[in-house]
């Protein structure tokens, strides 16, 4: 397969980037078109179901952001922690993001924190929205029922969702955007130049 040579701003792309610094033609970063993402997703061997984008308004126009953006977020609690609050209103306080889970089930497991006061020892699922729970069919998979925060970049206007796990618990939710230090743009460009980096050792995608 070939590598697109433009992308929509008709700029060259060099080692899966933009020269214009905006779109980057990344696995984990910001993806700069359909084309790209494809030819990624077969060159990186990453299966195209677990790859979760969403396509985001930037300031040089749209762009997709991936999940895994926000899963490093919270990996480095990159985000201001303090006076954090559920969405039912309930104080959270985070000791230990979890360890990273690559494989199947939650994306953090063994997370360490406390809700109003109780401490916890439980799993961790990062989404876009609250329905993705329900889109990514959690509530009948067993494998989730240990999650005990639902983590979300944002919320729902009027009524959220119930999310529920496949044993009845409903897991505590928290919204990203409004305690993230900067905008997403920022945060996906940081992440898509250690990527860009990473490829361009990489000895199958020197070259295009």
């Amino acid at each position: 397969q070939g590598f697109p040579q433009q992308c929509k701003h008709r700029s060259r792309l060099v080692a899966g980037a933009c020269v214009r610094g905006v779109c980057f033609g990344l696995p984990h970063g910001v993806i700069c078109s359909y084309a790209t993402k494809r030819w990624l997703i077969a060159a990186m061997g990453i299966s195209e179901k677990r790859m979760s984008v969403c396509q985001m308004q930037g300031l040089y126009g749209p762009y997709y952001l991936s999940e895994r953006v926000l899963q490093k977020i919270w990996l480095r609690q990159d985000f201001s922690t303090d006076a954090l609050r559920t969405v039912s209103g309930r104080s959270l306080r985070i000791a230990f993001s979890g360890n990273w889970n690559h494989l199947g089930g939650p994306d953090f497991k063994d997370a360490r924190f406390e809700i109003e006061g109780t401490g916890y020892c439980a799993d961790v699922e990062i989404h876009f929205s609250p329905e993705d729970w329900i889109h990514h069919g959690h509530e009948r998979n067993r494998a989730f029922n240990r999650v005990r925060l639902h983590v979300v970049l944002h919320g729902e206007r009027g009524n959220p969702v119930a999310v529920r796990t496949e044993d009845g618990n409903g897991p505590e939710m928290l919204v990203l955007l409004p305690h993230l230090h900067q905008d997403l743009e920022a945060y996906a460009m940081d992440e898509a130049l250690i990527e860009m980096e990473r490829i361009c050792e990489h000895p199958n995608l020197s070259e295009f």
